[in-house]
């Protein structure tokens, strides 16, 4: 499958390099941990770019959602049937 396929649906109708590049770098993005050349290319794209600047919205809201839910600590087991399908997986 073609890389721009995996996009949300407003960017595979631009099927731009650009638009691939902007969606692989949101969450580093919303993290702060983009590079300076690479901040300043998608700020410059954000600029102009409507439907982006939507889905950088939408998604930095959900992280923040997200980071403010409660830590919960999984059940022991868990681990050990995620180990459990990590080896049989290997197999």
């Amino acid at each position: 499958m073609a890389d721009w396929l995996k996009l949300p649906s407003f960017l595979r109708r631009r099927k731009t390099e650009d638009h691939a590049e902007i969606a692989g770098c949101c969450s580093d993005y919303i993290d702060g941990e983009l590079t300076e050349p690479m901040l300043s290319r998608l700020e410059n794209h954000l600029s102009w770019c409507g439907p982006c600047t939507a889905f950088i919205s939408s998604l930095r809201s959900t992280v923040d959602s997200l980071r403010g839910l409660p830590a919960k600590t999984p059940p022991p087991e868990l681990k050990d049937a995620i180990r459990r399908e990590v080896r049989n997986s290997k197999n």
